[in-house]
């Protein structure tokens, strides 16, 4: 017991002491809070609730529902509060993010530094974006009137020959909600015919559902819901023909423009009214996968709406301009019938698959100040991220470093682990080691590779799945962790592998 009460003061000191500048706020990651005034949609001057743009390269990027990067090519991204963690090539790195009217700014966590400055004009487009780490590069943007789509970039950077060049845009072709899908780009200002050209550049979008200002949305009083034949509509008759009048006026239809062959889609009907029985056409076009009514009561520019809504997932089984599907609702006696919209369906589009560029284990080092004067300090900390369930031990070695003096900072003989959840998994990052270093001499002092051998283990059953359900513990260089198991009577096994890993070399300035 007296055991358990000391690791447990041992556990809230390391909390209160914000674990190597690494902000500790809680072990469940929320994003909720971290797209601010500013989101990462407006940094790539897009509108609406976009998921995902792909580009004709293979370039990715994938927001979440609140419009922050989830993913930028091989980067993964995650947020806890106003902090945000990015991981690349197994290596996690945290900023504090900082909003002050119509600029963002993201403060690195370990050299406290201003890394990138996004600045916004008052009708929230982008017009300038500022990278402080090297290569020092600056973005400026530049806009027609009320457009909401840049005519002109301007790019300047250390490594320009030239020191800028500038890009010219022309939008061949925009979505609904006026993201482009195609645009003509002119680059000039460079020192060669091979950065001086004219391209056309296309991209891909997809979207998150639209969300509503709802006050209360209840599912229940369902409907009679059938199926129709299209194909049976007279439409010679006049009370038909009053029926799709009726409907443009009562049934409001949401829908993509676009689709690929295979890919779920929704289309929503909203109506006016509460239907006393609902038809569905069939088609033979569509897959049908699932259908949701509900009866929502919002807020329309300050007024209390009530409508109820009809939403069909479908896929589409062709490539194609499709007829969707329509409604026959009748209010009351009324009859309805839904304007017909159209489709395009296309082949899926294969992308490349990303290659996974995160190592099961990373050393990193991190230096807490790049500039220094004669005769202060400068902190070396390397720290572990893993993805693994256990790193049994390790074994560092330790380069000379001249014309420096080193002293080991003691750290807690248990090392704490912070788990941070990303799209694709969780991985745990940890401070390893920790060194003062003190310069003698005006210089520039380089920090070389400092190596590491350790044991990685997984946990595993008799599949090869990692255990999950009954509660096991072990420990990850000393702390214990929670491992499930899948059922009772499979017995676990460990998988282990030997590893090497290296920092990357650093280096800081000493001033006089």
């Amino acid at each position: 017991m007296t055991r358990k009460i000391f690791v447990g003061w041992r556990f809230l000191y390391f909390l209160l002491s914000l674990l190597f500048s690494y902000p500790v706020v809680g072990a469940d990651v929320s994003q909720s809070e971290t797209s601010g005034k500013i989101n990462d949609r407006k940094v790539q001057c897009l509108k609406g609730y976009v998921s995902e743009v792909i580009y004709s390269d293979g370039t990715l990027i994938k927001f979440n529902e609140e419009g922050a990067l989830a993913q930028f090519k091989h980067k993964q991204f995650s947020y806890e509060e106003n902090y945000k963690y990015v991981l690349e090539r197994g290596v996690i790195t945290a900023f504090e993010v900082e909003y002050l009217g119509n600029v963002r700014r993201e403060i690195s966590c370990d050299t406290k530094k201003e890394v990138e400055k996004y600045v916004f004009d008052e009708e929230g487009r982008i017009v300038e974006h500022l990278i402080s780490s090297y290569p020092v590069c600056k973005y400026q943007y530049f806009f027609q009137g009320a457009e909401t789509l840049p005519y002109k970039k301007v790019y300047y950077c250390d490594t320009i020959p030239s020191g800028a060049l500038t890009y010219y845009y022309q939008y061949l072709k925009k979505d609904k909600e006026g993201n482009w899908l195609q645009r003509g780009v002119k680059i000039s200002g460079g020192s060669s015919p091979a950065v001086n050209r004219v391209y056309v550049d296309t991209r891909r979008l997809k979207y998150y559902p639209i969300p509503t200002d709802v006050i209360s949305s209840i599912k229940g009083d369902v409907p009679n819901i059938n199926s129709y034949e299209q194909k049976f509509l007279n439409n010679n008759n006049s009370g038909i023909q009053e029926a799709y009048k009726q409907g443009e006026t009562n049934i409001e239809i949401i829908c993509p423009e676009r689709t690929e062959v295979g890919e779920d889609f929704e289309i929503a009907f909203v109506m006016k009214q509460k239907p006393r029985d609902i038809h569905i056409s069939k088609s033979k076009r569509f897959e049908f996968l699932h259908y949701d009514y509900r009866t929502n009561t919002a807020v329309v520019k300050g007024d209390t709406v009530k409508s109820c809504e009809l939403v069909l997932k479908l896929k589409a089984k062709q490539k194609g301009k499709l007829t969707l599907p329509s409604l026959k609702v009748r209010f009351g006696r009324e009859l309805n019938i839904s304007p017909s919209r159209e489709i395009v369906a296309s082949d899926a589009q294969v992308m490349p698959a990303l290659k996974d560029d995160n190592p099961a284990v990373t050393l990193s080092a991190a230096l807490s100040k790049d500039t220094i004067h004669l005769g202060e300090s400068v902190f070396l900390s390397l720290r572990i991220c893993t993805s693994c369930s256990k790193i049994t031990s390790t074994q560092l070695s330790q380069p000379e470093i001249t014309s420096c003096v080193i002293q080991e900072i003691p750290l807690d003989s248990t090392m704490i682990w912070k788990s941070i959840s990303f799209e694709k998994g969780s991985y745990k990052i940890g401070e390893y080691k920790k060194f003062k270093l003190t310069p003698t001499q005006t210089s520039t002092i380089e920090v070389p590779s400092f190596g590491c051998d350790c044991v990685l283990s997984k946990y595993l059953i008799s599949n090869g799945k990692l255990i999950g359900n009954a509660l096991k513990t072990y420990s990850l260089l000393g702390v214990g962790i929670a491992v499930m198991a899948t059922a009772a009577g499979f017995h676990d096994r460990v998988e282990e592998r030997n590893e090497s890993v290296y920092t990357e070399p650093l280096h800081f300035y000493v001033l006089p």
